[in-house]
């Protein structure tokens, strides 16, 4: 009976013993990824306001377009009229990117950035380093508060 109770004791023991740094492989389906995105305040000039939330810009005839491409680019807009934009940056390799934000078919904002996906093969979720993001509209800026939040104010 000690025998037996050794060797299950020794098995189970062993059994747990694992020196691989390997471990198991990360079900990324498990993973809840947020996106990588930029954020936009748009704001009228005259008061200061959301043009979202006023109802002056509406999602229906917003677009965001890559420019090189011509492709659409995914975005959202939550309840306070912020526009998060999410775009598809695959290259490794640190690349600048130029963006038409139009409402109605008509441009209002362009704006360029530098970014890389700093993800590896490992990791489930994308990860994005945006730098130098700027634009010809002088009253673009950075929200000092928040990293990749911006503002606009523009006349429309």
């Amino acid at each position: 009976m000690r025998f037996f109770i050794l060797w299950a004791l020794s098995l189970s023991l062993l059994s747990c013993n694992n020196d691989s740094d390997d471990g198991p492989a990360l079900d990324c389906s498990a993973v809840s990824c947020q996106n990588a995105f930029i954020a936009i305040d748009f704001l009228a000039q005259s008061d200061g306001e959301n043009l979202f939330t006023d109802g002056t810009l509406n999602s229906d005839t917003f677009k965001v377009i890559e420019t090189s491409s011509q492709e659409e680019v995914s975005f959202g807009v939550d309840s306070e009229g912020l526009v998060y934009i999410t775009p598809n940056i695959q290259s490794r390799s640190l690349n600048s990117y130029s963006y038409e934000v139009k409402s109605s078919g008509e441009t209002i904002l362009t704006f360029t950035l530098d970014a890389k996906n700093t993800a590896t093969p490992d990791d489930c979720c994308t990860a994005i380093e945006f730098s130098n993001v700027t634009s010809t509209n002088s009253s673009f800026e950075r929200n000092s508060d928040v990293n990749q939040r911006y503002k606009v104010t523009l006349d429309l």
